[in-house]
């Protein structure tokens, strides 16, 4: 957690709650070792300034393979993020990013 909470500080509070999603998915007990991998991985591709399609070079594709990544992975665990899970995400982006209020209609 030490590790991800600077990049999350430079990537915003939009861009790191799945991150924490993953993270916590990971955490769960009932998460099998699979989808640990697979979220373990993703979150690495992620940070990792290496990737196969470099962002230098191609700009738009380089930013796009992060993305199909993250989503696949997002695709393949959304049933396990529980309220209970949300609601440590939202502790945490709270803790890092201040408070966020919404609006009431």
């Amino acid at each position: 957690m030490d590790k991800l909470r600077p990049w999350a500080l430079k990537a915003g509070r939009v861009a790191t709650r799945p991150l924490l999603q993953f993270y916590y998915v990971m955490d769960d007990e009932n998460t099998s070792t699979l989808d640990r991998v697979l979220i373990y991985a993703a979150i690495i591709y992620t940070i990792l300034p290496m990737d196969f399609i470099p962002s230098v070079i191609y700009k738009f594709l380089g930013i796009l393979d992060d993305g199909v990544a993250m989503l696949f992975v997002y695709k393949k665990i959304k049933d396990k993020i529980t309220p209970e899970i949300n609601a440590k995400v939202e502790d945490t982006l709270n803790e890092w990013f201040g408070v966020e209020y919404e609006l009431v209609k």
